[in-house]
C-alpha cells in the first residue's frame, strides 16, 4: 500500500482544487482512513476521471476491492484555502 500511496500523492498534488490529504492508521489494527480535502466536489470528481488517475485507480480498486472504498463529502460553507 505504501508504494501505491507514494505514486498517488504526486497525481493528487497537481490536480486543480486539491488542498491536502492525511493518512490515519488504526493502532494495533489493520484499518486505514485517508482524508482528502478538495476545494469542491467537482474538483474531486475531475481528479477521479482524469487520465493521470485512471491507471492508479484500477490498481487501488484491485488492492482494496470495490466494496471497501467509500467517499463522503462534507460541506463546510467556506473555502479550505
Amino acid at each position: 500500500m505504501e508504494d501505491l500511496t507514494a505514486r498517488s500523492i504526486p497525481i493528487f498534488k497537481k490536480q486543480p482544487g486539491f488542498v491536502n490529504m492525511e493518512v490515519l492508521k488504526a493502532m494495533g489494527g489493520n484499518g486505514t482512513l485517508t482524508v482528502f480535502k478538495w476545494r469542491s466536489i467537482t474538483d474531486h470528481e475531475n481528479c477521479m476521471s482524469s487520465e493521470d488517475w485512471s491507471s492508479l485507480n484500477k490498481e487501488w480498486e484491485d488492492f482494496l476491492g470495490r466494496e471497501d472504498v467509500h467517499f463522503e463529502f462534507v460541506f463546510t460553507g467556506r473555502d479550505w484555502m
